[in-house]
């Protein structure tokens, strides 16, 4: 049985107190090109592993919204997966109880349709709830929602891609034509970019199986940005669908190199601290022009998907280690005997809030909000890490005593 490779993998932080620490990192910026061309987009921190955002021009909203188990959602995500099992046993058994190759093509065929169909019906329901949210007429717990049931069906629809890889493995007199395996890549890419390690953490607090989390969300008409903090990780999950144009020429074959050297090419202009500390692996799917670039780097996990046609990055994750993250500054005030600190890292990055007796160095329990949205309580140690909202803002803890204590931190 023949078979075409469906990956190409290459190595290639007041009262009068402004505390600056000793592990500073530069404010963000708009990342440059060797020749100082601007490369929107995409924001750098020294010592850090740069990181997609949406142009402060197109933001519409951003705010933070609240998790926890949701039955409605629940009931979704639970039929979402019943139904897509169910196809795939169905597509199986059909497959199999097929007596020749014509009828077996045809299956496959009308499968990838289905799929492919579905793939685009999630696409066009994420843009229409960005676009109610950003006109003010859906919720960020909506747009929640919505996220994680678009990543659980996506999720679904490639283990489907992956059925029908499978069935053909098993059965040696049959093999899909190079145009089908062509299409299956192609329809694999897709459905990647409709998932992300944000809404599937989403899914499962709906669902009762992990604890709610504050999530800080901004949106455009067609772009969002979802970061969240659990237990020793911050996570985040950008799409930029204003910076991808499948309908263009892919730049990367056309520029007469090896597309995926020249992807890696362009992605260390763009990641040129991840490269200095660890060589991603490449990959493409079929002839959509989606170059997957991933790397596991001191600091975490990234997955970022850049565009052939307009050669930038459009879908991005990554997983920091909350205690490898490099601290700007400590803003920290005292009223009564409480002593409030947040120590930051960088806009829309975590933020470590810390309570305690300033009399007695004990920790203190306490109710944190920031900007009045509350995000979570402190622990034993009385500590919080949370996302940090863009621009400047306020964070505010009550106590179990009834005290509160507020610090103010601006940024320019």
């Amino acid at each position: 049985m023949r078979r075409l490779p469906a990956l190409l993998g290459i190595l290639l932080v007041v009262v009068a107190l402004v505390a600056p620490t000793t592990q500073g990192v530069a404010p963000t910026q708009t990342a440059t090109a060797a020749d100082g061309d601007s490369l929107p987009r995409v924001t750098t921190v020294d010592n850090l592993t740069n990181h997609l955002t949406i142009p402060g021009e197109d933001i519409e909203q951003s705010e933070y919204g609240t998790t926890g188990i949701d039955v409605g959602a629940a009931v979704s995500l639970t039929s979402q997966r019943l139904h897509r099992e169910h196809d795939a046993r169905t597509f199986e058994q059909r497959f199999f109880r097929a007596n020749n190759e014509s009828a077996r093509t045809r299956l496959v065929r009308s499968e990838l349709d289905s799929i492919e169909q579905r793939q685009q019906t999630l696409q066009q329901r994420q843009q229409q709830q960005l676009q109610q949210y950003a006109d003010g007429t859906t919720s960020v717990e909506s747009v929640m929602r919505t996220r994680a049931l678009i990543d659980a069906e996506a999720r679904e629809l490639a283990r489907t891609l992956d059925t029908i890889d499978r069935v053909e493995r098993t059965e040696p007199t049959f093999t899909m034509t190079s145009g089908q395996q062509t299409r299956l890549e192609n329809i694999r890419g897709e459905i990647r970019v409709l998932r992300g390690p944000v809404g599937e953490r989403l899914g499962q607090t709906f669902t009762g199986e992990t604890q709610p989390n504050a999530v800080y969300v901004m949106a455009s008409t067609q772009d969002y940005m979802f970061a969240t903090t659990t237990g020793q990780s911050y996570i985040r999950e950008t799409h930029l669908a204003s910076a991808r144009d499948p309908a263009a020429d892919d730049q990367f074959v056309m520029s007469n190199a090896d597309p995926l050297r020249a992807a890696n090419t362009r992605a260390e202009v763009l990641y040129p601290w991840l490269y200095s500390q660890q060589l991603p692996s490449v990959n493409t799917f079929g002839t959509s022009s989606i170059y997957r670039l991933t790397a596991n780097h001191p600091s975490g996990q990234l997955t970022t998907y850049i565009d052939g046609g307009t050669t930038d990055v459009f879908h991005e994750s990554q997983q920091l280690q909350l205690s490898t993250i490099r601290t700007s500054e400590t803003r920290a005030t005292v009223n009564e005997s409480i002593r409030l600190e947040v120590t930051r890292t960088y806009e829309t990055g975590p933020i470590h809030v810390a309570v305690q007796n300033n009399d007695t160095g004990e920790p203190v329990t306490g109710t944190v909000a920031v900007d009045g949205h509350q995000v979570g309580t402190t622990d034993n140690s009385g500590t919080l890490w949370t996302v940090e909202p863009r621009g400047s803002y306020s964070v505010t803890v009550q106590t179990q005593s009834g005290t509160n204590v507020s610090v103010a931190v601006l940024q320019n």
